[in-house]
């Protein structure tokens, strides 16, 4: 399918000799690309150094941060709980560990609360070349009490406007 489309519309096809499916992948346009490490899992004839590799010559990445996937969520994919506002803002999703002394007011999951945690500190530990570090805001995920997991961060930004999905069984966040 990518073929035809390339011919009708007269751009360019190529194929990474890996598998990446299109929501596990996030680039700030100007070198910086993040993915979870399922594309590290999901090819495995493919070493991590072969796959960032590939990132650079493919699509411009200069860094790849690789972030942990949520736990029972099937995708693997970022867009689940990450996404890039600006080339140094990072919108990361936020569940409650269930602590009583946890002070997100986001869904109880203590092990995707662990797991976007340690994210986070992927994220703050990264210093882009010129000595600035990442802005993190963090947004509480929703329930996935029925098993479907969902999120605020898959949003669309247009004309300005960040859409943000809203959830009838879940309105704790609405105002």
């Amino acid at each position: 399918f990518p073929e035809i489309l390339a011919r009708d519309w007269n751009i360019n096809n190529f194929r990474m000799p890996i598998d990446l499916e299109g929501g596990n992948f996030m680039a700030d346009g100007q070198g910086t690309c993040y993915a979870t490490k399922a594309a590290l899992t999901r090819n495995t004839g493919a070493s991590e150094l072969q796959i960032r590799a590939y990132f650079k010559r493919y699509l411009g990445c200069e860094n790849t941060i690789f972030l942990h996937a949520l736990y029972g969520e099937g995708t693997g994919h970022i867009d689940m709980f990450a996404k890039i506002v600006t080339p140094r803002t990072i919108m990361l999703g936020q569940y409650n560990s269930g602590e009583s002394w946890d002070t997100c007011e986001a869904t109880v999951d203590s092990v995707n609360a662990e797991i976007l945690e340690a994210n986070r500190k992927i994220l703050s530990d990264f210093t882009f070349a010129d000595g600035s570090k990442l802005n993190i805001v963090r947004l509480p995920m929703p329930t996935h009490s029925d098993y479907n997991f969902r999120t605020y961060v898959n949003s669309q930004m247009i004309n300005g406007v960040n859409m943000i999905p809203v959830y009838r069984d879940d309105t704790r966040f609405e105002q």
